[in-house]
C-alpha cells in the first residue's frame, strides 16, 4: 500500500479479505488514490468507509456493493470499477439520497419498473437521463443508482468517460460541453464533494 490510499485504509479500518493478487491489489490502490485525492478536501466524505469490507471474490459481476461491504472480481478489476463501486457504496451511505439529488437535479425518470421487465429492449422503458449527457451513455441497465456511480467514476477519470460517452454516441461536445466537469452531473459531483450539498 503506499501514501493517501494505506493512510485512509489504515485510520478507517479497512477490511481488505479474499482472494486479492498483487496485480488486484495494486489496482484498488491505485484507484483508490486518484479517488481520494478527488475527495481529500472533505473528508467526511470517507467516513462511511470504516470497518467496510472490501472482498475480492470470484463473482459472475466486475463489482458489486451494498451498505455492509463492496465486492470486486480481482480476475478484470480496473479504476473504473473501483470508483464505480465506492460511487455506489457512497450513495448507500447517504440512504440513496445522493443518486436521488441527482436525479431531481438532472430531471431525470423512470425506468417503468413492469415495463421494462416485460419490453427490456425497448428503450422507451428505460431510464431518462433528464439533463444530458448521461456520464457515459446509457442502455438497459442504466437507473438513478447507475447514473451516479458512473458520475462519480467519470469526475474521476473525465478523459475515459469522455471516451465511453463518444463511443456510444452521446459525446459531450454534440451538448456543448468541453468535458465531463461542465456537464449537469459533473457541477452536481462538484458540489457534492466539496459542499456536501
Amino acid at each position: 500500500m503506499s501514501g493517501l490510499a494505506k493512510s485512509v485504509f489504515e485510520l478507517y479500518q479497512v477490511d481488505l479479505t479474499g482472494a486479492w493478487t498483487n496485480e488486484a491489489r495494486a489496482t484498488l490502490m491505485e484507484a483508490c488514490e486518484d479517488l481520494f485525492g478527488a475527495w481529500a478536501v472533505r473528508q467526511e466524505n470517507i467516513r462511511w468507509l470504516r470497518g467496510m469490507p472490501i472482498i475480492a471474490e470470484p463473482i459472475r459481476q466486475l463489482g458489486l456493493t451494498c451498505a455492509q461491504w463492496i465486492k470486486f472480481n480481482p480476475a478484470v478489476l480496473s479504476k473504473w470499477t473501483v470508483v464505480h463501486e465506492f460511487g455506489h457504496a457512497w450513495d448507500f451511505a447517504s440512504g440513496l439520497r445522493n443518486s436521488s439529488r441527482m436525479q431531481h437535479f438532472t430531471h431525470s425518470w423512470g425506468p417503468l419498473p413492469l415495463l421494462h421487465q416485460w419490453r427490456p429492449a425497448d428503450e422507451r422503458f428505460w431510464y431518462h437521463p433528464g439533463s444530458l449527457p448521461p456520464p457515459c451513455g446509457k442502455d438497459r441497465n442504466f437507473n438513478r443508482l447507475e447514473d451516479f456511480a458512473e458520475a462519480v467514476a467519470a469526475y474521476v477519470y473525465p478523459e475515459e468517460a469522455k471516451k465511453r460517452a463518444d463511443e456510444r454516441g452521446m459525446g459531450y461536445e454534440l451538448y456543448g460541453y468541453e468535458s465531463f466537469y461542465a456537464t449537469p452531473r459533473g457541477r452536481f459531483i462538484h458540489e457534492l464533494i466539496h459542499t456536501g450539498r
